[in-house]
């Protein structure tokens, strides 16, 4: 698999291939990091942005015959057209991918070759597609088939969701048939996080055997605090400093336990000095981050209470007892006030009417994006409560309005931190086509 950008941070004009193992490497501002982030966001979002049209005629005799057979060669011969759009797709989403403004990215180009002639299949694929208590219908490919076959397994007249959502999900079963072998799960380490893990497992191995030559009861019995570390060290090369940044993070204020924190920090300076001696020692490296200075912080109340900081601000942070000092702040205020704010527009972004299974749809849209959050479950939890008291002749509406907010919620782009400003004079339409907002059939 070929990689290629153009205008793409630093690269102007870049490709690659990728391979069992692929290695990244340049001085620094070179583009390594926009290259690898660039290529972690597409292989851990192709779903989403490859594109398989399935034959609404398709769906129909699904509903009246029971089954359908789909000839995979079919899709197979349209990869390249499939791939091509999805990188002009995924082009377009860069940057949220890195989560930048839409100007620094308005001339990027990602495209990605594939060997289109030498595609191997998924040998083998069966998978029940459930709603509420029961199955609705099954897709399957036995080995050495290029055949899929989608079977209902229950009464056509039970089948109460939009056919977009079943088109859906037969479209997803295509794309892991076709593209899972191309396209692998994304793991991308730097040589700072590689690093630290083999340092660290090197230094637990040598402070066991250093417990075990000379007894746990004379050193290292953790009473001095010896043990700990911070919990972040973070070595950054900037254009006006290299620094060495030690974090630790705390739920609350508590300055009697202000020696613990000291000791976390001690322990990482010390981690950092094996790190240091690591370099000199097997990397020949005489001189191995000397030239840069330790700054610690602590992030402290981070359970959001709402009482300030008194602590008084200090210039320099180079030693443990002289850390940075910051309050968490209250993201939940700001969560809360943008959904607040913006909740009329997802109603019209997402087709959800202002009655009641309106507000239902969009709740389940809320679920579905924002990761379950158990306020948005309540409110689900207390309309589907309500309908069992007062009126259960209209559950089946609550549960088709929840289906289809669920859906069209996962096949969207996230709406959470989208500048709707951008879209005042954009079509409705076009804003939901560019957002990958699909709303069932009328």
């Amino acid at each position: 698999m070929k990689i290629k950008v153009k205008n793409l941070g630093a690269l102007k004009q870049a490709e690659f291939t990728l391979g069992d193992l692929t290695i990244i490497c340049g001085g620094n501002n070179t583009g390594k990091t926009y290259a690898t982030y660039a290529l972690f966001g597409f292989l851990y979002t192709w779903r989403r942005m490859f594109s398989i049209q399935i034959n609404g005629d398709k769906i129909e005799q699904l509903l009246t015959d029971g089954v359908i057979r789909l000839d995979i060669q079919e899709y197979v011969n349209q990869v390249e057209q499939i791939v091509f759009q999805g990188c002009q797709v995924y082009s377009q989403e860069l940057p949220n991918i890195f989560a930048a403004s839409v100007e620094r990215f308005k001339n990027t180009g990602f495209h990605v070759d594939l060997d289109i002639h030498n595609i191997s299949l998924v040998s083998k694929f069966d998978v029940i597609v459930n709603f509420g208590e029961g199955s609705l219908f099954s897709i399957t490919k036995s080995e050495e088939s290029t055949e899929l076959v989608i079977t209902l397994v229950v009464d056509k007249e039970k089948v109460k969701i939009p056919n977009v959502i079943i088109e859906r999900f037969i479209s997803d079963a295509l794309k892991n048939i076709i593209f899972v072998k191309f396209l692998p799960r994304p793991f991308i380490a730097s040589s700072e996080r590689t690093g630290a893990a083999i340092f660290r497992k090197d230094l637990n191995f040598d402070r066991n055997r250093l417990l075990e030559d000379i007894g746990s009861a004379t050193i290292f019995n953790g009473s001095k605090g010896e043990c700990k570390r911070a919990d972040f060290i973070i070595v950054a090369d900037t254009d006006r400093k290299k620094v060495i940044l030690c974090i630790e993070m705390k739920a609350k204020v508590d300055t009697a336990k202000e020696w613990t924190i000291i000791q976390q920090f001690k322990g990482a300076k010390c981690f950092v000095e094996y790190f240091k001696k690591i370099g000199k020692e097997f990397w020949g490296q005489t001189k191995f981050i000397d030239s840069y200075v330790y700054r610690f912080v602590t992030i402290r109340d981070i359970n959001i209470d709402k009482k300030t900081t008194r602590e008084k601000m200090i210039d320099n942070h180079d030693i443990p007892e002289r850390m940075l000092k910051i309050s968490s702040p209250h993201y939940l205020q700001f969560f809360s006030a943008h959904i607040t704010e913006t909740h009329d527009i997802w109603h019209i972004v997402t087709g959800s009417d202002t009655n009641i299974l309106g507000e239902i749809q969009l709740e389940a849209f809320y679920v579905s994006q924002l990761y379950a959050t158990r306020f948005w479950l309540a409110l689900l939890t207390k309309n589907l409560l309500k309908v069992v008291v007062y009126d259960i002749e209209l559950s089946t509406k609550y549960m088709d309005a929840i289906a289809q907010g669920w859906m069209i919620a996962k096949q969207a782009k996230p709406l959470f931190g989208i500048e709707w400003k951008l879209f005042w004079e954009t079509p409705l339409d076009d804003v939901r086509t560019s957002l990958n907002i699909i709303l069932p059939a009328s």
